[in-house]
């Protein structure tokens, strides 16, 4: 597994569903086996609440399912098992990224045939937090090796929120694989907040690969609700402005309106600034109103982030005005995390004024969450 599947399990546990598409047989328990739908015509949807699509799977010219390599020096599953009731003794948010590490790298020694029972364990151990977040990256894993398994599984979890979450990680871990059939699939579900969220995940897998791409397939499936889709596009335009940054911002300007276009700029503005900062402020400058204001802040937190005495200079040569006092938050929000007292005396030297007055206030603010000691010394 990735960092990408590290944040996808995160972001899976919080999310917080509103209706949506009852898919679990009735009285259903947590396991790996669920009848399987005959496969869609054309447009045509689930005809019963329980159904799923039939997956469509990429094979070998062997006719089996591609799998990863099986690595030696697997530990049993006995032994997972004591290694995750330690953890849960110890505290399950103990140890933050390590943790995570320690995790993906003893999920490798898990077999696929043993997945079902180490899903029971888990789920009769520990906290919500625990089952939620071990329950993704098993789905995660087991996924890449028997995807009708997962599937099947995470199809039959009892509770709409658990198994919503785990159908989305199971086709998360699927489209990072082949994009192209698991937005295929995604497809076929019922309209609703699943297949939204199930969409927008694999779209997301495949603006990793080709943004131009993943943007066509989110506009062609996009129902009249423009902001659906708003942490997928600038999604989308993240990727894009980092391989083509003028490409992504013609893209954004021609073929977006509103929040989301103002959500691309942002996501272009902070990339593009990463790699040429005077590049993109040229092109901030052709934008206007709103727009220009907000991609310049992305612009100047970008660049502060990597050399804060050119940003800061720019900044101080900016005219008065709104554009300014925005720019001068945001630099010193940025330039706060790393030196608060440079920023502090820098921000006492600007003239007097709502810039200045806003730069100190972010400044002390943020500098009083990390130190309130040494923040109050500048009071």
């Amino acid at each position: 597994m990735t960092t990408k599947v590290f944040v996808s399990f995160l972001v899976i546990t919080s999310l917080a569903f509103g209706g949506g598409y009852w898919v679990a047989q009735k009285k259903a328990a947590p396991s790996p086996v669920v009848e399987q739908t005959p496969a869609l015509t054309k447009g045509a949807s689930p005809k019963a609440p329980n159904d799923l699509p039939v997956l469509r799977q990429k094979k070998r010219a062997d006719g089996k399912a591609v799998a990863p390599a099986v690595k030696d020096n697997k530990l049993t599953v006995d032994e997972i098992e004591a290694r995750i009731r330690e953890m849960n003794v110890s505290g399950w948010n103990y140890g933050g990224r390590k943790r995570f590490m320690d995790l993906q790298k003893m999920l490798e020694s898990v077999d696929p045939a043993d997945m079902s029972r180490l899903l029971a364990f888990v789920e009769k151990t520990g906290s919500r937090n625990m089952k939620d977040s071990m329950r993704a990256m098993l789905l995660g894993k087991w996924a890449e090796t028997d995807l009708h398994g997962a599937m099947a599984y995470a199809n039959a979890l009892p509770t709409k929120q658990a198994r919503e979450n785990a159908i989305m990680q199971v086709v998360q871990s699927w489209a990072e694989k082949d994009a192209s059939a698991a937005l295929e699939w995604a497809k076929q579900l019922p309209k609703g907040s699943l297949r939204s969220q199930v969409m927008s995940g694999a779209i997301g897998s495949l603006a990793a690969k080709d943004p131009a791409a993943a943007f066509e397939l989110m506009k062609d499936n996009e129902t009249g609700n423009h902001n659906r889709w708003g942490g997928g596009m600038y999604q989308i335009f993240n990727v894009w402005a980092d391989k083509d940054p003028a490409a992504a911002a013609a893209k954004a300007t021609e073929a977006l309106t509103g929040q989301q276009r103002s959500q691309a700029y942002q996501s272009i503005a902070g990339v593009w600034a990463a790699k040429d900062p005077q590049a993109a402020l040229k092109w901030a400058e052709t934008l206007g109103g709103q727009d220009k204001r907000n991609s310049i802040s992305s612009i100047v937190s970008a660049w502060a982030g990597s050399d804060v005495n050119s940003a800061s200079l720019w900044v101080q040569n900016l005219p008065e005005g709104t554009t300014k006092q925005q720019a001068l938050s945001t630099l010193g929000s940025q330039w706060s995390q790393n030196d608060p007292a440079a920023a502090i005396a820098y921000a006492q030297n600007l003239p007097a004024g709502t810039g200045k007055n806003n730069m100190l206030g972010t400044v002390l603010g943020q500098w009083a969450q990390q130190d309130a000691t040494a923040a109050m010394k500048y009071v």
